[in-house]
């Protein structure tokens, strides 16, 4: 498998807004039946540790 760097050129510039060409409308979107579903709208925070593995190649 051959793999490649992917390289990035940045500059950094001041912070500037943009904003909607037009008004953007203001509606209520209601939640999918699947999405309404009680026992699947939860948040579960967590932290996982592992041992550091040895890689997979090189």
């Amino acid at each position: 498998m051959a793999f490649s760097s992917l390289v990035f050129n940045v500059r950094r510039r001041e912070p500037e807004s943009i904003v909607p060409a037009k008004p953007t409308p203001y509606e209520l979107k209601h939640l999918s039946d699947i999405d309404d579903r009680k026992g699947l709208r939860f948040h579960a925070s967590a932290i996982i540790f592992d041992r550091k593995k040895e890689p997979l190649y090189g």
